[in-house]
């Protein structure tokens, strides 16, 4: 996806990019973003989320990353989802979760259907299915 591809769309609420085949997340074209509420990244290959791969989106509520082969999610992953309430991980490869997940303070929603042997880094206790 072009970098530039989006900036034309400043008032976006929600964008669906589910089925692309993406390997790593958009991260240029999501830039600027600041009225996104909710992203569908699901059905795509990703397989690792760093620190730096979402841009600051104060307003995402909802992040779908469902139905990938995500295998990694580093510490600082979301820290710049300061909004989050819903966040979809199901059908992935993950079997630990970053200590960084006890930082969403407005989480209200966390799937992980289908995930095999869940674990939590650091002091948190997750074990399969809903946070």
């Amino acid at each position: 996806m072009d970098s530039n591809s989006l900036q034309h769309l400043p008032k976006l609420r929600t964008l669906r990019l589910e089925s692309n085949l993406f390997y790593r997340i958009p991260t240029n074209a999501l830039a600027g973003l600041k009225t996104l509420e909710a992203l569908n990244l699901g059905s795509n290959l990703l397989t690792i989320i760093n620190d730096e791969d979402f841009p600051y989106m104060p307003n995402l509520v909802v992040l779908l990353l469902k139905r990938n082969q995500i295998m990694k999610i580093t510490s600082g992953a979301f820290s710049n989802l300061t909004a989050l309430k819903v966040l979809e991980l199901d059908d992935n490869l993950i079997n630990t979760f970053p200590e960084g997940l006890n930082k969403l303070i407005h989480l209200q929603e966390f799937t992980t259907s289908r995930i095999g042997g869940t674990t939590t880094d650091g002091d948190g206790n997750h074990n399969n299915g809903a946070y």
